[in-house]
């Protein structure tokens, strides 16, 4: 029995509201399968409800401080997408709001440097169709402080992260973002 490296949850309304949920657990042997499973679900996502995938643009959040574990980076994503929508959508009401901004996370650990980071493809209300770089100095705005117990007294201080915001064709970002499933690479969440 092989090890279940990843489960993949999809929620579809379909027309008269009856709600359909499809899990797929993929095994290790059929990684390929599952980077092509992305890429389709990318190549295909259509613009619904005034919601817009961004297929230009790529966000990057790396950690600039080695061994960074990706459990702790995969939570100061969620806060910064929550801070974002609290920003951009509504102070409370954003979890309710249909028109959030949703990252899609694809964390992965560079097996050279240890540096962990994370490429980020947004969907986002149409009304900030246009502002994707105001949401870009945000999310650098928001960035988690780093506690650096070295100095005396120990205290907080900037940032350990960087963020990139890159323009590239739609199949660069889709393939770029997904290039490769294994053991550094292996976590996708959506926030």
């Amino acid at each position: 029995m092989s090890k279940v490296q990843m489960i993949f949850k999809k929620i579809k309304f379909t027309n008269n509201n009856n709600i359909e949920k499809i899990i797929i657990c993929k095994t290790m042997s059929n990684i390929k399968s599952i980077r092509e499973l992305f890429r389709y679900a990318f190549e295909n996502t259509k613009d619904e409800n005034y919601q817009i995938y961004i297929k230009d643009k790529l966000l990057h959040i790396s950690s600039n401080q080695s061994n960074y574990k990706q459990d702790q980076l995969r939570e100061d994503i969620r806060l910064l997408n929550k801070r974002i929508n609290q920003h951009f959508i509504h102070k409370r009401q954003y979890k309710k709001s249909p028109d959030r901004i949703v990252f899609y996370c694809f964390i992965e650990q560079s097996p050279s440097k240890d540096l962990t980071h994370s490429h980020i493809i947004l969907r986002v209300p149409e009304f900030l169709k246009d502002k994707i770089d105001q949401i870009r100095d945000k999310v650098e705005q928001h960035l988690p402080l780093f506690y650096n117990k070295d100095l005396t007294p120990p205290r907080y201080e900037k940032t350990k992260h960087t963020v990139k915001l890159t323009t590239r064709d739609p199949k660069i970002v889709r393939n770029y973002s997904t290039k490769t499933i294994s053991k550094f690479n292996d976590i996708f969440d959506v926030f």
